[in-house]
C-alpha cells in the first residue's frame, strides 16, 4: 500500500499535509534566498502574469533557446501569408541566419513562459534615441489569452525612450494590438523617413509598412 512500511502504519492524513507543507517552505525559502542574490536592476527583469493554465513567467530569452523562437516566430509568421506582398514572404519567414543577425545587431529577445515552455516572444534593441519593438511573435494556440499584452507592458515598464515598431500596413491585427497598448500610429508623410532611419528594408516594404509610437514623435 502506499506509505506503508514493514512494521509501521501509514501516516495519518494530518502528518502526510503536514510533511507536504514542510517541502513547500522549503522551497519557498530556497527561492528567495536565490532571488535575494539577484541585484534589484535584475529583479525588475522578471514578471509574473497569469495566463489560461496559471502563473506565466516574462524574462529574458537564453541563448540555447533559438530554436524555440524561430518555431515561435515562423510558426505565427503564417498569418502573413497571402496578406503581405508575396514578394516578400519566404518560408521559413525568419531563417537561423537572419536570427544570428538580429542577435548580432542588438536584438534582446523577451519571452514569456508557461508551463516550462516559451509561448511567446518579444523582441526590443535600441537605435539611437528610440527603443524599437522587434518580432513580437506568440504561438497560435497560445494567442488571444493576454501573452502579447503582458510581454509588452513589461518591456514599456522598463523602457527609458520612445518605442517605435514597424509592421505591414496589411497587418490590421498588429495595428489594433499596438493601439491598444498606447501606440499611435505616425503619419503617411513621415513614415518613410523613419523606416530609413531607424531600420535597414528594401524600398518595397516601406512603401507597404506603417510606423508607431509611444509616446507619439512631437511629445516628451
Amino acid at each position: 500500500m502506499l506509505f506503508e512500511t514493514e512494521g509501521r502504519p501509514p501516516p495519518n492524513g494530518r502528518a502526510v499535509r503536514e510533511a507536504r507543507l514542510h517541502r513547500y517552505s522549503l522551497a519557498v525559502t530556497r527561492i528567495w534566498t536565490w532571488l535575494a542574490r539577484i541585484p534589484a536592476d535584475g529583479r525588475r527583469c522578471w514578471h509574473r502574469g497569469l495566463d489560461w493554465r496559471g502563473v506565466g513567467v516574462i524574462r529574458p530569452c537564453l541563448e540555447i533557446e533559438r530554436p524555440s523562437i524561430l518555431k515561435i516566430v515562423n510558426s505565427a509568421a503564417e498569418a502573413y501569408r497571402g496578406v503581405i506582398p508575396a514578394e516578400r514572404w519566404h518560408e521559413p519567414y525568419m531563417p537561423s541566419d537572419e536570427l544570428d543577425h538580429e542577435l548580432s545587431a542588438g536584438v534582446t529577445f523577451w519571452g514569456y513562459e508557461a508551463d516550462g515552455s516559451l509561448v511567446g516572444i518579444m523582441g526590443v534593441q535600441r537605435v539611437r534615441d528610440v527603443e524599437l519593438i522587434r518580432h513580437a511573435y506568440v504561438l497560435p494556440g497560445s494567442q488571444r489569452h493576454g501573452v502579447g499584452g503582458a510581454l509588452l507592458e513589461h518591456l514599456q515598464r522598463l523602457r527609458t525612450q520612445r518605442m517605435v515598431v514597424g509592421t505591414w500596413a496589411a497587418a490590421e491585427w498588429a495595428i489594433r494590438f499596438y493601439r491598444l497598448h498606447g501606440f499611435q500610429l505616425v503619419a503617411p508623410e513621415r513614415t518613410a523617413s523613419l523606416l530609413k532611419a531607424y531600420w535597414t528594408i528594401p524600398d518595397r516594404q516601406i512603401a507597404t509598412s506603417v510606423v508607431l509610437a509611444d509616446p507619439p514623435f512631437g511629445e516628451p
